[in-house]
């Protein structure tokens, strides 16, 4: 609507078998999720703008066994951004997850409850040392509550920093390195702590044949006091060490098609025996756009 005012709206439906590293089962669990968006943006100064989105999120499981990970998302953010010529990027923005679990029944609806808040305060940088180089960070503060279980609630710091370099014009290097936290249902812990690190070098060898790789290494600590202190004997706090590997060709004959091929490795040592494993995964994509 103008130069000045502009948005998105998007909606989408994905189904596909859940991946081992969600269920932890060898199963065929088919997952449904279902996302209708909408995004305003005005640019009230060349280099700033005042953005709001909101997102419905609806994850439906096949499998009567994990029917209770059915979730409703509403997510809603609002916020200011600021780019000048040079590249240099700075946003502040504030952050809503509401979320409901639906057929979350009996003694999982009672010791984790149906549902939670997440508050976000969300600050965003980057800059650009050089015309080949990418430097960026988002920080934010969040705040989580459950309804009805106030021994849930938790706040927590996230950070991620991330660089990307042009070794050549065909050859580009990314680099990350986080800690952040997020919720989990579980008697022990009430949260996890993430710090890790990934490198993931992209070679364009054609203009339409691009090999991409990656290495990762993620620490999670599982803390917080879990709905099972001092109720159950739960013994030391869990922790776990992964270490991932990624391989993937993508081929691009035409510009709306794609065709990639990728494989995928993790390897999971954790404190907890049944929790360790290791898992490979080969998959084909196909995509046309149109």
């Amino acid at each position: 609507m103008g130069n000045d005012f502009y948005g998105v709206l998007k909606t989408s439906k994905n189904e596909s078998i859940a991946g081992f590293s969600e269920i932890r089962n060898p199963v065929k669990n088919t997952r449904i999720v279902d996302r209708q968006s909408a995004s305003m943006n005005w640019r009230f100064h060349p280099d700033w703008v005042v953005f709001a989105s909101h997102e419905q999120v609806d994850t439906e499981n096949e499998l009567r066994t994990f029917q209770s990970l059915d979730r409703e998302d509403a997510i809603t953010e609002s916020g200011v951004r600021y780019q000048n010529p040079l590249g240099t990027q700075l946003g502040l923005s504030y952050r809503l997850i509401e979320s409901n679990n639906p057929n979350r029944t009996g003694s999982s609806a009672f010791l984790f409850g149906n549902e939670s808040k997440q508050k976000s305060l969300i600050a965003t940088a980057a800059w650009l040392p050089s015309p080949k180089t990418r430097i960026s960070t988002r920080l934010s503060q969040i705040n989580i509550d459950y309804k009805n279980r106030p021994q849930r609630e938790f706040s927590g710091f996230n950070q991620r920093w991330d660089i990307g370099h042009s070794l050549t014009a065909k050859i580009n290097l990314n680099a990350s390195a986080f800690k952040e936290v997020t919720p989990i249902d579980d008697i022990a812990s009430t949260y996890v702590e993430i710090t890790g690190a990934s490198f993931n070098p992209v070679w364009n060898l054609t203009s339409k044949l691009a090999l991409q790789a990656g290495v990762s290494y993620e620490d999670r600590d599982y803390l917080g006091s879990g709905v099972g202190a001092g109720i159950f004997f739960l013994g030391d706090k869990r922790s776990d060490i992964s270490k991932i590997a990624s391989l993937g060709l993508i081929y691009s004959p035409t510009e709306k098609s794609l065709l990639q091929l990728q494989y995928q490795g993790e390897d999971r040592d954790s404190t907890s025996d049944i929790q360790s494993y290791r898992f490979n995964s080969i998959s084909f994509t196909g995509r046309y756009n149109f």
